[in-house]
């Protein structure tokens, strides 16, 4: 019974809410796989020393990125703060500024954010992030050009990646 209610369910889904894809003003869909460089894949670690933080250091800092088959870039960020709880979320989005969802583990399977997410240029992207309507965070990542390291900054942090 439970295996066949979720895959009713499922099958609802995909009929009632099918998949969105944004499309340029000129008709073509806009695909992160032809606007992000291969270098911005993969695992990144945060480095602590060459950091900057507006308040406490992490303990540690993990994102990935990776492209969906809708063409769609997906981060999974896993932060150990200095209180040593555990944080960790994940979304797609595309680089046009079609809004995406944000699941985090303190809302479990509800959406926990709103991510708006424009590519700049091919090596930077503007991430807006919020909840209730409301903007709770304007970043941006810059990839190097030797494709090594990736700063993630907002207000007075930045935070350096290194690709694992």
């Amino acid at each position: 019974m439970f295996k066949t209610s979720i895959a009713v369910t499922a099958i609802a889904a995909i009929h009632l809410f099918p998949m969105s894809f944004a499309y340029a003003s000129d008709g073509g869909y806009r695909d992160a796989r032809e606007l992000i460089p291969e270098e911005f894949l993969g695992v990144w670690e945060a480095d602590l020393e060459q950091s900057t933080f507006e308040g406490n250091a992490p303990l540690k800092a993990l994102r990935t990125f990776q492209l969906t088959k809708q063409g769609k870039v997906l981060v999974t960020f896993m932060t150990w703060p200095s209180n040593g709880s555990f944080s960790m979320g994940h979304w797609a989005a595309q680089t046009d500024g079609t809004p995406g969802v944000e699941y985090h583990i303190r809302a479990g399977s509800i959406p926990y954010n709103t991510i708006v997410l424009r590519a700049i240029d091919e090596r930077s992207l503007d991430l807006r992030v919020s909840r209730h309507g409301v903007e709770t965070l304007a970043a941006t990542y810059e990839l190097s050009n030797d494709g090594k390291t990736l700063n993630y900054s907002y207000e007075q942090t930045t935070i350096v990646y290194n690709k694992l």
